[in-house]
């Protein structure tokens, strides 16, 4: 829709498979790059907690592509 923004992130179960997601919806003009990262940031860490009390693990390929992303994103914090 416009003048929405979202980010998710999938969970998988213990056979592997995404079984779900955890998303964040925000108006789109009230997101900065700092904000968009802290965001990322709190859904990937949501996302490992959630699919390692599952008895999943999140395939290596997308660890490595969530290390980079976070890497190369904003670091400083968001204005209120």
């Amino acid at each position: 829709e416009h003048g929405v923004h979202g980010i998710a992130a999938p969970l998988f179960d213990q056979s592997g498979i995404v079984a779900g997601a955890v998303s964040v919806a925000s108006v789109a003009a009230r997101m900065t790059p700092a904000l968009e990262h802290l965001i990322r940031t709190h859904l990937v860490q949501a996302a490992r907690a959630i699919t390692k009390s599952w008895g999943g693990a999140v395939p290596p390929t997308l660890e490595a592509a969530w290390a980079a992303t976070l890497a190369n994103s904003p670091q400083t914090e968001p204005t209120a």
